[in-house]
């Protein structure tokens, strides 16, 4: 699992640097941006697909945390696993 860290890393700023813009306001290491950027989208998705929205959250979390993990950028989630 340990080579697939950073295997997209030429698309790790697409969104931003790490730390700064956006993501630079953080509670506990956790970029807010993101975080709420998750909930919003899970209520869109649960909207649009009746999917529950305790079903859209979770599963909006761990593709965000996956792929935060291939394009090697080392949140507090991906720390919590290491």
């Amino acid at each position: 699992m340990k080579d697939l860290f950073g295997k997209f890393k030429e698309y790790k700023n697409i969104f931003g640097k790490p730390g700064s813009g956006v993501h630079k306001l953080k509670f506990k290491g956790t970029s807010l941006f993101d975080y709420f950027a998750t909930i919003v989208l899970a209520f869109v998705v649960t909207y649009m697909s009746n999917i529950p929205l305790v079903w859209s959250t979770i599963i909006l979390f761990i593709i965000g945390i996956v792929s935060h993990y291939l394009v090697g950028i080392r949140t507090m989630a991906i720390k919590a696993f290491d």
